[in-house]
């Protein structure tokens, strides 16, 4: 594994909410290649500008935020239409792979204390519904961090 991390998937595999701190990511969502994955750097910013330059994605533009107390950045990400053509395990960053077409990720990347957290709520988007995503959206903001 890459850097940690934890996630809670729905019973239907549709939602997940995880936590991350994330190291490396290849350029290209879609054909990641282990050569040639890159380290953004370690800010907040570093880390969304390199998400939001990916291949295969769009991505919304990065804007500030502060999530329970703590100061960063929130974009969301929509992965390929089709996977089909992708490598056999295409990822947003080492170990946080795109299960499904259209896969959105809702990502607020935090400065927690000085280190960089990812808080990454995804969907389906193809079978979640509003009602769903906006429970994902007061799953995080109910988040809370000890320190």
């Amino acid at each position: 594994m890459d850097g940690d991390e934890w996630y809670v998937v729905s019973e239907d595999g549709d939602q997940f909410l995880g936590l991350s701190t994330v190291k490396r990511l290849g350029r290209d969502a879609c054909h990641p290649r282990r050569s040639e994955l890159v380290d953004p750097g370690p800010s907040v910013q570093a880390l969304a500008d390199a998400l939001a330059a990916q291949r295969a994605t769009d991505a919304s533009p990065p804007r500030r935020v502060t999530l329970a107390g703590h100061d960063g950045v929130y974009l969301e990400l929509t992965g390929p239409r089709d996977i089909t053509g992708c490598h056999p395990d295409p990822e947003l960053w080492v170990g946080r792979g795109i299960y499904g077409n259209r896969q959105v990720d809702l990502v607020w990347i935090l400065d927690v204390d000085g280190q960089r957290v990812v808080v990454d709520a995804g969907y389906d988007g193809s079978s979640t519904g509003p009602a769903e995503v906006e429970e994902l959206r007061s799953m995080v903001d109910s988040l809370t961090f000890l320190t």
